[in-house]
């Protein structure tokens, strides 16, 4: 991070450059560098409880993108916190998820067609039954 010689307040030393997770790190590390934080984890982990409360509360209300949108942008930023916490890297979190999902859908892919089935003929429950054995296979590999 390199700081921002006219900043007027810390937040501004933020190199606002960084990718958005990380960016969203560097901001919650700086602010639980003056004491800006939750004293246990727990308190991040019911802050995450009340972001998607809030974002559950926002559904199904017509023409509500941008609530949507904000509660979804605190949500993740909460979720970014709680990374922080642990000590994870939210973007290398983040990666590690995406590959996850990409060989976990590749592989329901091939147990749908082992069934004769493919991704644009089969159900939700089909595919779920699919995921289920991909997931049960991955944790028994561990």
């Amino acid at each position: 991070m390199i700081p921002n010689p006219t900043a007027r307040v810390l937040i501004d030393a933020i190199d606002s450059s960084l990718p958005t997770l990380n960016y969203a790190a560097a901001t919650q590390t700086m602010a639980a560098n003056v004491g800006f934080d939750w004293p246990e984890v727990s308190g991040v982990i019911d802050k995450v409880r009340e972001e998607l409360a809030e974002v559950e509360a926002e559904l199904g209300i017509p023409n509500n993108q941008a609530r949507l949108a904000d509660e979804i942008g605190d949500l993740i930023y909460i979720c970014t916190s709680l990374a922080r916490r642990l000590n994870i890297d939210p973007d290398q979190a983040l990666k590690a998820g995406n590959i996850k999902f990409q060989r976990r859908f590749i592989q329901m892919e091939d147990c749908l067609i082992q069934q004769g089935l493919s991704l644009q003929n089969s159900s939700l429950a089909e595919m779920d039954t699919c995921w289920d054995i991909v997931k049960q296979s991955e944790e028994q590999a561990l």
